[in-house]
């Protein structure tokens, strides 16, 4: 006695680029949106590679990163 299988259930199909893009973008916003909330921003600098090389070094060697601390954690403005 053969029985037939049930159809299947069509499973959903991957999103569309537009979609999966929206998608990217709000998850984006979203990460943003959290790190500023603790005070944090990001961003881009293009450097060639032998600069990047100079600065890991110059970070590895204890470099000076005072400049990149907001006001507020070097305890205000002085002036």
């Amino acid at each position: 006695m053969s029985s037939k299988s049930p159809t299947p259930t069509p499973r959903p199909g991957p999103a569309s680029i537009e979609e999966r893009r929206a998608q990217q973008r709000d998850a984006a916003r979203i990460f943003r949106e959290k790190q500023q909330k603790k005070g944090l921003y990001q961003t881009t600098v293009w450097v060639t590679l032998a600069q990047a090389v100079a600065v890991r070094e110059w970070l590895r060697r204890g470099g000076d990163v005072s400049v990149l601390r907001s006001r507020e954690e070097k305890g205000g403005h002085h002036g």
